[in-house]
């Protein structure tokens, strides 16, 4: 059927089975035998199939709805993505000629293809209907405002986030479906103009102001392409040269009609003015006329013939009788256009609750929605966070008041006393064949080399992914300066920048993380001398302790003060290891899932807003009841620091001044304690260190791999827009477009940064509101 009118180019896609997954899941996620659900599988691929040959026609408009709606519950249900449950989805784009599909394996990346391909259908529709009667008209405009509002739909979607997971290709870029809006829209308005020639009752400005603001549209859709990648898909060429001529044309149908206003108001030198706008407005588009249908430059052509009569007519009568001024046509004004509301065709969202027969049941309606899954991920999410900065405040206050005691020296003045004239106490002894046994100096220097070590392989990573992108961009600049403005390609920079900024904050953590390698080896060298004591034999260290004459024997009063206070003390502190077994017991046994099922029960859905104070509710609790206790701790252990050092300073009164033998074995006794408590440290330092640097690794890991793919695919994209080129060159064709950029890369999953403390290493962190498919949360629906 000949039409001036566009249609928009179908997606196509194939055949997909999803049962055997989502089978397989039920039995896994839920706990239930998957064939309580067969008529749902059933109908679900049937909805599939009906949508693989879209076609202009309501049972097509009613399958791609049904489709579109019900995969919305399906997506509840179902967490269909790269690393849970993976289904891939093959699209070949729209106004592409692409060879391969491309395929994402996500139910939202399906469901925005079929909401596409809807809007597809009623731009056919529109196209189709013969506009020559009144009822035509109306139709045709009803379709275009349809396709126009699913075309905005998407775009919102896409824009706010609800369809995030969707693999943006050149045909769902911002560009692309703001210009599809604006020529769907435009399609509309022009049945408008239609019905109102048709009508022969309306006055020539008002025509006029329509003609405008079709043409207003089409220039729109035709601006908002400039410049961009999107514009060089094959569809897309034809697409705006038809645009352009219809904006052309258009706009002289406007000119027209204002200089028959002109005349009507004896404005004769505007009224040639105006013609004469409109006949250059044509010529310019008659000179591309080859590049647009034969309707379309029919219609051209016959304007121009009914302006080139207008303007001869005009010009003499204007030179003969009205002898006007002719104004320059940039001094013309413009011609403000009727907005689509005023006309009563702007765009009509998609409203599923419309079509509520044609959608029918929800599938899987027996499932628990998967958004508890996702409501009980993020709860557990923040529950752990709570937990860990519970747990670190503890460990804090430990540390703080282990370090207390040290200061004190209570340790080593009843280590002294106990045994005033040789031999190693057998505190002492322990320690020391404890650091010695798990390898001494020796293990740990060997561990500070394997962090070095680790951190070379980390930075040789880095300076990959740098070499990889920078090739790229390299090869990217030689074709720019060899083809120049024909290269019109998005430059590597623009695509590279989300690897980019990767990369940065990965350096970053990087720097920080060798600072913290440093400092772990400063404090070694600083207390080698120390550690080393450690690794000698038992009568070695016997030898190298001083010897004191004390006066005082471990019976004495003073002395089972102190040693009474020391035990106390450290039985107190010890307690916090007891705090934090009980809060890690509590969050195991906390479970959110029976209150997000009772709040369905209550509801009969499952609203995320009102599961939120569920969820700060339970979580209050741990702060509530576990903070008070770690004060208390805190508190407890500060005063008993001050007892402790009180009895000390009375035992040091007795056995002589400080400059006595008293304190230098109390001294030497002190240095062996700190010296085990500095090696357990670094000790730990290095085994953090070491879990940083293999998640460092992992993530370098999918980095250089993204990278790779994204040379690989730019590499692919040279080589066929150079053998474009060359033949386009070859040919002395201009017009020059180039197939489609290669599709966007995703991120790695994000490394938790590495504190700038020499004595942290923090581990892999929980990202609220993930999904976790190595502990799935299981439960079942509620029984009938």
């Amino acid at each position: 059927m000949a039409t001036t009118m566009l249609a928009i180019d179908f997606r196509r896609t194939q055949h997909v089975d999803m049962s055997d997954a989502l089978r397989q899941y039920i039995v896994k996620a839920y706990g239930e035998p998957a064939e309580s659900y067969t008529d749902d599988f059933r109908s679900l691929d049937q909805m599939r199939a009906a949508i693989l040959a879209p076609e202009p026609h309501p049972a097509s408009i009613d399958a791609h709805l049904r489709y579109y709606a019900q995969l919305k519950h399906v997506g509840a249900k179902f967490p269909v993505d790269e690393h849970t449950l993976r289904v891939v989805f093959p699209w070949w784009p729209a106004f592409a000629k692409d060879k391969k599909p491309v395929k994402q394996a996500h139910l939202s990346y399906d469901r925005a293809s079929a909401l596409f391909n809807l809007a597809a259908i009623y731009s056919h529709l529109g196209a189709n209907e013969v506009v020559s009667t009144d009822e035509g008209i109306r139709r045709a405009c009803e379709w275009f405002k349809r396709a126009a509002g699913a075309i905005a739909t998407l775009q919102g979607q896409l824009e706010s986030g609800e369809l995030r997971h969707a693999t943006v290709t050149l045909d769902w870029q911002s560009c692309s479906l703001t210009c599809l809006a604006h020529a769907m829209t435009a399609q509309a308005v022009e049945c408008m103009w239609l019905k109102a020639v048709a009508g022969a009752t309306s006055k020539p400005l008002v025509l006029a102001k329509i003609a405008s603001e079709v043409a207003r549209l089409h220039g729109a859709a035709v601006e908002v392409m400039a410049g961009t990648q999107a514009a060089h898909m094959p569809g897309m060429v034809h697409w705006i040269n038809h645009l352009k001529a219809k904006r052309d044309l258009y706009l002289a149908h406007a000119n027209v009609q204002k200089a028959i206003d002109c005349e009507l108001k004896a404005n004769y030198g505007e009224g040639v003015a105006r013609l004469q706008l409109a006949a250059h407005l044509l010529k310019r588009a008659l000179s591309d006329a080859k590049h647009v249908p034969a309707p379309l430059a029919a219609d051209l052509k016959s304007l121009d013939g009914k302006v080139a009569a207008q303007l001869a007519s005009a010009q003499k009568d204007n030179d003969v009788v009205y002898v006007q001024q002719v104004p320059a046509a940039d001094q013309l004004p413009p011609i403000p256009g009727y907005a689509a509301a005023s006309l009563g065709v702007e765009p009509v969202p998609l409203n599923l609750d419309d079509h509520a027969s044609v959608i029918g049941t929800p599938l899987f309606a027996q499932l628990v929605p998967y958004e508890i899954y996702q409501k009980a991920s993020e709860y557990t999410a923040k529950r752990d966070a709570v937990v860990a900065n519970l747990s670190k405040r503890v460990k804090s206050v430990q540390e703080a008041a282990w370090a207390a005691l040290r200061a004190t020296g209570a340790q080593g003045v009843l280590d002294a006393v106990a045994n005033p004239h040789a031999g190693v106490p057998a505190a002492v002894a322990d320690r020391a064949r404890a650091f010695a046994v798990g390898g001494g100096v020796r293990h740990i220097d060997a561990q500070i080399d394997v962090l070095r070590t680790a951190a070379a392989q980390a930075r040789a990573k880095l300076d990959a992914i740098d070499a990889v992108l920078n090739g790229e961009a390299s090869d990217d600049k030689e074709m720019k300066a060899q083809f120049r403005e024909r290269w019109t390609r998005t430059p590597s920079i623009d695509l590279q920048r989300q690897i980019r900024d990767r990369l940065a904050d990965l350096k970053e953590k990087l720097g920080v993380a060798v600072a913290s390698d440093k400092y772990i080896a400063q404090k070694l060298a600083a207390n080698r001398e120390r550690l080393e004591m450690l690794e000698r034999s038992n009568d070695q260290l016997a030898a190298s302790l001083p010897a004191m004459m004390s006066a005082l024997s471990v019976s004495d009063a003073t002395y089972q003060q102190l040693a009474s206070a020391v035990d106390e003390y450290s039985s107190l502190v010890r307690s916090g290891d007891a705090l934090a077994d009980q809060l890690k017991q509590h969050a195991r046994n906390d479970a959110i899932e029976p209150a997000l099922l009772a709040l369905v029960a209550e509801h009969g859905t499952f609203r995320p807003v009102d599961a939120a104070p569920i969820l700060d509710t339970q979580l209050a609790v741990y702060t509530s009841t576990f903070t008070p206790q770690i004060d208390g701790l805190e508190s407890r252990t500060a005063q008993a620091a001050q007892a402790v050092q009180l009895a000390a300073d009375a035992v040091r009164a007795k056995t002589g001044t400080p400059a006595g033998s008293a304190a230098a074995r109390e001294k030497s006794l002190s240095d062996l304690d700190a010296a085990f408590m500095v090696a357990q440290e670094i000790q730990s330092n290095c085994k953090e260190g070491h879990k940083f640097y293999s998640d460092l690794g992992r993530v370098l890991g999918d980095l250089h791999r993204q990278a790779e793919d994204f040379a690989h695919a730019r590499g692919i994209e040279k080589r066929d827009l150079i053998a474009y080129l060359t033949t386009a060159i070859a040919s002395g064709d201009q017009a020059l477009s180039s197939p489609s950029t290669p599709r966007g890369v995703r991120s790695p999953p994000p490394l938790p940064p590495r504190q700038g403390s020499g004595n942290m290493y923090p581990g892999t962190a929980f990202v609220p509101g993930t999904w976790q498919p190595d502990q799935p949360v299981r439960f079942s629906a509620p029984k009938k």
